[in-house]
């Protein structure tokens, strides 16, 4: 049986987050994405309407690309900017 619309859109976006990860899983990537999110103010406060935007992106990375959006990705975001965090 031939998958439907709905079914290869939810396919694509799952090799696509696999890929997203397996690229920023390197030590290069992670040093990458750290780059991209600094510059995406994603830690910082958005001032301006560009600001707002380069952090919604950097949201949408984390959470649609990366794929951290259920309640288990998000508790071990948690967990490691707890244990992290100055």
């Amino acid at each position: 049986m031939a998958e439907t619309a709905t079914e290869k859109q939810a396919r694509l976006e799952r090799e696509l987050r696999y890929v997203y990860r397996k690229v920023f899983g390197t030590p290069e990537g992670k040093k990458v994405l750290f780059s991209i999110l600094q510059d995406c103010r994603f830690l910082s406060e958005a001032a301006t309407n560009e600001e707002v935007a380069l952090r919604n992106y950097a949201t949408t990375l984390v959470r649609d690309r990366i794929g951290i959006k259920d309640a288990q990705g998000m508790m071990s975001l948690v967990d490691t900017m707890i244990e992290r965090g100055k």
